[in-house]
């Protein structure tokens, strides 16, 4: 049986550091929680969840970003955007990132209301 590798991706980020095009670096930890040097590594399958609301202005270089450093290392990868209910045009640049990388892939986040009696 082939082991896979898990890692976490830990994206850090400040929308002042965002907005001013100084995106902290990515960093990659093991299962143990430790720090690992991503030039090391091999058959790194990342999982890229993303929450978005309301971020229609920063989701192409937040994607370019992205799309950067998983070329750079040659990571296998998914990135999965969240929308938590955006109504600033989000959705339609989700749609077409989604279009443009099958690797990417967009979900509506809808929150479960329950009766309470």
């Amino acid at each position: 049986m082939n082991e896979q590798k898990m890692n976490v991706l830990n994206l850090k980020t400040s929308p002042k550091a965002f907005d001013a095009g100084l995106i902290t670096p990515f960093r990659v930890f093991n299962t143990n929680g430790a720090e690992t040097d991503p030039a090391h590594e091999e058959n790194i399958l990342l999982s890229i969840v993303l929450p978005v609301h309301n971020e229609e202005d920063n989701l192409e270089r937040l994607y370019d970003e992205i799309m950067h450093v998983m070329t750079e290392y040659m990571y296998d990868y998914e990135i999965v955007f969240v929308d938590d209910g955006s109504n600033d045009g989000s959705s339609e640049v989700l749609k077409t990132l989604v279009e443009k990388n099958y690797r990417v892939s967009k979900r509506r986040f809808t929150p479960i209301f329950s009766a309470r009696g």
